[in-house]
């Protein structure tokens, strides 16, 4: 968009209106056409609105808010002096028509007029005044240079001074010889210091490589043989740790418990193997099997039938005597079968007690009692007033629960209100 100068006076921008369906141009827009909205907005500022007017044609007089179509949908709109007055940058403008789409736009604002081929719409350029009396003082400054340039001045002279075309001569010629005796004399001369050939140089080296071979297993050697005492002292080297293994006492030797403390080995063997293990028995393992045997051999097991039966029916599988001859493994059952009710009974009692009435709250999880309410008092007593419906209690007239219909008159959902 093109620059305004600020507090510029009569300044119009062009925006376009297109169909907001199909995106063609819109060419009958006028100052009342319906849902017409018009505004600009200065930069760091709020939104203004501008309010539209009437033009008579595409070149008729200023207007504030004047608006005449051009052609294709660009609308001339006259800006108010407003918009571009000083204090800000840029400004945009756009709006709004029902069922179409205003492409506003944005307007930079200069401090000067770029459409002023003279000076800029500016009687003088602030900050710059005029200078020329200090020329002289720059002049005087700067003699001593002056005079060094000058010819015959000390600059002048040093340039007069630089090596001669025959001096640059003689430095090439010098050169030359240098390459010469490089390409000639110096491949000679290293040529004769070795009669050695190729094939004695490697065959040398080859030696020396083999002879490498047992040079590893030297290393080795030396390594294992070095005494810990000169390299322990770097904390935390494999040296220190060795050193400090070598050191360790002989677990096997120290007296127990010594100083050894709760959770650590020798301290647990003390204090749970504080007799010899020959003591805790005089039965040999032979004796010790037999008595298994004969344990097992007189434990006589019910069977799964005789558990059922005798439990249920006596409160006890065995007498007191004969639990203690059997191991007592059914020591502790008394009979409790009075106090067990039969699924008959608990039947009975569950569909002939009543209930007490109880409704969830909406949205809260209901007890099995509070579903059952909530589903009787939906499909039992409730009125329709419009959308809402009102379930009734038990009474029949104090409300439960209530309900929204989607509709009054053809509901398809309902959704519970309160």
């Amino acid at each position: 968009m093109r620059p305004i100068a600020k507090n510029s006076t009569d300044q119009s921008v062009v925006l376009r209106i297109i169909d907001a369906t199909d995106g063609t141009p819109e060419e009958a827009v006028e100052h009342n056409t319906s849902g017409i909205s018009l505004w600009y907005r200065r930069e760091g500022g709020s939104v203004t609105a501008i309010t539209p007017a009437a033009l008579a044609a595409a070149n008729s007089a200023h207007a504030d808010g004047g608006i005449e179509h051009l052609d294709d949908g660009y609308y001339r709109l006259d800006l108010p002096d407003a918009a571009v007055a000083t204090g800000a940058n840029g400004v945009t403008v756009g709006g709004t028509v029902t069922g179409m789409v205003v492409i506003g736009c944005y307007v930079p604002l200069f401090n000067f007029d770029p459409y002023n081929g003279t000076n800029g719409g500016l009687s003088a350029f602030t900050g710059i005044t005029n200078e020329t009396d200090k020329i002289p003082t720059i002049l005087a400054d700067t003699a001593e240079l002056q005079a060094d340039w000058a010819d015959g001045g000390r600059l002048d002279l040093i340039l007069d001074a630089r090596a001669s075309q025959s001096s640059v001569d003689t430095v090439d010629g010098i050169v030359d010889d240098i390459l010469t005796d490089t390409g000639t004399t110096l491949p000679a001369t290293l040529a004769g210091l070795s009669t050695h050939s190729a094939a004695d140089v490697w065959a040398v080296a080859t030696r020396v490589l083999t002879a490498a071979t047992n040079i590893t297993g030297g290393i080795a050697d030396a390594v294992w043989e070095e005494a810990l005492a000169d390299h322990s002292g770097t904390s935390g080297s494999v040296a220190e740790a060795l050193g400090a293994a070598g050191s360790a006492g002989d677990p096997w030797t120290t007296a127990l418990p010594g100083s050894y403390t709760a959770g650590q080995a020798g301290y647990i063997v003390w204090t749970n193997l504080d007799a010899a293990v020959s003591t805790r028995s005089t039965l040999s393992s032979a004796q010790v099997n037999a008595e298994c045997d004969q344990a097992l051999a007189d434990y006589d097991a019910p069977t799964n039938t005789e558990m059922v039966a005798r439990t249920l029916a006596s409160g006890s599988y065995a007498t007191a005597a004969t639990q203690t001859s059997q191991g007592g493994t059914l020591i502790g059952i008394v009979n409790e079968t009075d106090k067990i009710p039969t699924i008959l009974t608990n039947l009975a009692a569950v569909w002939t007690t009543a209930l007490t009435e109880s409704y969830a709250a909406d949205g809260a999880a209901p007890t099995p009692a509070q579903l059952l309410f909530m589903l009787l008092s939906v499909v039992a007593e409730f009125s329709i007033s419009g959308t809402t419906i009102t379930c009734k209690k038990l009474d029949g007239s104090t409300t439960a629960m209530t309900f929204t219909l989607d509709d009054a008159t053809n509901p398809t959902s309902r959704a519970r209100a309160s």
